[in-house]
């Protein structure tokens, strides 16, 4: 699975790190794990790391759409911080762009995009 989970317990963050080519069932196992994780640890900070994505459900843009759609099915908290090391590939790039559009409409908190981990 090209998504893993670490806990930074001197920051109280999650750190999720994706890379390669990354299904629409990992992206729903992702953010059911999130939600656990918070109800296990108390962080409700993420960073999530993706400058090595290189596609989203192979940018298909229906799926990509639906995805974000499905997005309050996890009930993740409107109040969790999360900060996004958007992907090099430009091609990803835009899918995630579209997919956090959807998912901002559909109720997500704010999404802050950063460009280095330190800053993240």
């Amino acid at each position: 699975m090209p998504i893993n989970f670490s806990a930074l317990e001197d920051k109280k963050t999650v750190l999720i790190e994706a890379d390669g080519d990354v299904t629409a069932a990992e992206v729903t196992d992702m953010r059911r794990h999130s939600v656990e994780l918070v109800d296990e640890t108390g962080f409700t900070n993420f960073i999530v790391d993706l400058r090595d994505l290189q596609s989203l459900e192979r940018g298909h843009t229906f799926a990509i759409f639906d995805l974000g759609e499905r997005f309050s099915e996890a009930h993740f908290s409107v109040w969790a911080n999360t900060a996004v090391l958007m992907p090099d590939n430009p091609a990803a790039r835009e899918q995630v762009e579209f997919l956090h559009t959807v998912e901002i409409n559909r109720g997500r908190g704010v999404i802050n995009y950063v460009e280095t981990f330190d800053e993240a």
